[in-house]
């Protein structure tokens, strides 16, 4: 029988057999197929690989039931269309093709996944296709065994990241916001509308407006009288250019950039210089791994090193005249990012809440913004009058997070948070600051896709993770 046969016959058998009771209101129908197991060290055999299949599509099912949607399995299709049909199915990875699966099984949504083996570990796959307008996911996880145990320990986060949609917001313009409405903000992590999410699934939504932007183009008061001390260095493979003072570069100002665009000061945070030769730490809460972010020299020689965590990319000093020149064509600016990151929690759904504020302002000026989602999804929530009390709670009229100090209390367990959107609340758990800010800054990304502007931008994309000496995360 053919896939498109197998698909026609399916259609005409699967209201009756897996119509069933109707799933919760909020629940949707959701076919879950066996995944595509490469054998390997840990499935030697295709046999074994198999099994693991088995295993991995039982414990994505279980989770998904655990989750209120309704599971149509292989096992039922098999039963309906035949096992070599089923696995006609199966094997289709094409969106397409699993489209069409999903509409002839009259379900919501497909989940399909793919283990691999990667060096001496496995790359689990999941995705999800969705026939109701809003996209297909991708999710995965790296283990660094071959073992099945680590997999199927690894489901439960994936499918909840797989399956959270929060509800809509009603979206309304900045006009009719009203001063005592707190105000949610679809953030620019994604080019499409972000439903927010809403304390334990509360049935009011905030309406939606634009949120404080995290960066500024501010020109640098002083560029004309510093122009004549700025030493430069390039990669001409990148285009990237580091502009330092020649007499002091320890205390700055550094700038970075490319070559045709603005050059942007670095937050400098620390080093030394000896001899001729320095070593200087700037602000980049993405790199946690080696250094978070240094530029150094050695002596008076003419190369300069950019350290990002563990990427390093070497710059070639300019003699004096050839620095004149780029630098009469360049544009010095301010370091661009206002914002600092103040508090971070995480529920038991894998949403977000994100709070920062204006930098090095007042407690009072701090303009609070709260970001609340997935990563890469999240929505901005601006309360009128938000203000920081006591164990760091943002609170606003009809919204409010409380986020106790990320440390255990006496019998060791951390102390819970909370956030209430209006009558509603959920649990969240505090995490540190320092500890969250490589994750908040190059994952979770409440801002999106804007740039920090630190000299890490310079150069090409750099990795990101591990630990740092330069405790300055905000």
């Amino acid at each position: 029988m053919s896939l498109q046969s197998s698909l026609a016959s399916l259609t005409l058998v699967l209201a009756a057999a897996v119509g069933g009771p109707a799933a919760p209101a909020a629940a949707a129908k959701i076919a879950v197929l066996a995944p595509r197991v490469e054998s390997c060290g840990a499935f030697p055999t295709e046999e074994r690989a198999r099994a693991a299949g088995d295993a991995i599509t039982d414990a994505i099912a279980a989770h998904v039931s655990r989750r209120g949607h309704y599971v149509v399995t292989e096992q039922q299709i098999q039963a309906l269309v035949g096992i070599e049909s089923a696995r006609q199915l199966a094997g289709c990875d094409a969106s397409s093709c699993s489209a069409d699966l999903a509409a002839a099984l009259g379900v919501d949504l497909v989940l399909t996944a793919r283990v691999t083996l990667v060096g001496v570990g496995l790359l689990l796959v999941v995705k999800r296709i969705d026939t109701r307008g809003e996209g297909g996911r991708v999710v995965d996880k790296r283990l660094p065994v071959a073992e099945l145990g680590p997999l199927l320990d690894a489901i439960p986060a994936l499918v909840g990241e797989l399956l959270v949609t929060p509800p809509t917001l009603t979206t309304t313009t900045p006009a009719t916001t009203t001063a005592t409405t707190p105000t949610a903000t679809a953030s620019t992590a994604s080019s499409t509308p972000t439903p927010a999410p809403t304390a334990a699934n509360a049935t009011t939504s905030p309406p939606v407006r634009v949120p404080p932007s995290p960066r500024s183009e501010g020109g640098h008061p002083d560029a004309a009288a510093l122009v004549a001390r700025l030493a430069v260095a390039v990669d001409e493979a990148s285009g990237a250019v580091i502009a330092f003072m020649a007499d002091d570069a320890l205390h700055g100002p550094l700038f970075a950039g490319r070559a045709g665009q603005p050059l942007y000061e670095a937050r400098l945070s620390g080093g030394s210089q000896s001899d001729g030769g320095f070593d200087v730490l700037f602000w980049d809460p993405r790199f946690r791994e080696g250094r978070r972010g240094s530029v150094a020299r050695l002596g008076s020689a003419g190369v300069l090193t950019l350290q990002c965590g563990k990427a390093t990319t070497t710059f070639k000093v300019l003699p004096p005249a050839r620095a004149r020149e780029r630098l009469a064509k360049a544009t010095l600016r301010k370091a661009p990012w206002q914002r600092a990151l103040l508090g971070v929690g995480r529920d038991d759904d894998l949403t977000w809440y994100v709070v920062d504020g204006a930098r090095d302002a007042p407690a009072d000026a701090l303009d609070l913004a709260l970001y609340v989602g997935r990563r890469g999804h999240m929505v901005a929530i601006d309360a009128e009058g938000a203000r920081v009390d006591g164990d760091f709670v943002f609170a606003g009229e009809g919204v409010k997070l409380r986020l106790p100090p990320a440390e255990p209390d006496a019998s060791g367990r951390p102390r819970p948070g909370t956030f209430t959107l209006g009558a509603a609340s959920t649990a969240v758990t505090p995490v540190d600051v320092f500890m969250a800010a490589s994750e908040v800054y190059s994952v979770v990304r409440p801002w999106g896709d804007l740039p920090l502007g630190t000299p890490c931008d310079a150069p090409a994309p750099t990795a990101v993770g591990g630990t740092g000496k330069d405790r300055s995360p905000r």
